[in-house]
């Protein structure tokens, strides 16, 4: 199997009808943009920048050259996104 290129985009901001901005690394197989991939999305607590940083640098890479987009998003008020974490599987976590 031959393993495509792709780009790794270290912090493209998601904003939320309320103004918070989610931080997101995305892992991103080249041409994607013209011929959309599929995306394994992770929306967690565990900071992207130290808490799954050596898991995502093992896992994400493959995905992406195997021509399927990581998106890794630190939720609201972890990590460098905006806002303050209000509890585990609450409304506004769900919400979001």
């Amino acid at each position: 199997m031959t393993s495509r290129g792709f780009t790794t985009i270290e912090n493209e901001w998601i904003t939320l009808k309320d103004g918070t901005r989610f931080a997101a690394r995305i892992w991103m197989p080249d041409g994607a943009e013209q011929d959309p991939v599929p995306a394994v999305f992770e929306f967690l607590p565990y900071r992207k920048r130290d808490g799954t940083s050596l898991r995502d640098e093992s896992t994400y890479p493959v995905f992406a050259g195997a021509g399927i987009a990581g998106v890794r998003v630190d939720i609201r008020g972890s990590g460098e996104s905006d806002g303050v974490i209000d509890g585990e599987y609450t409304e506004r976590e769900l919400a979001d």
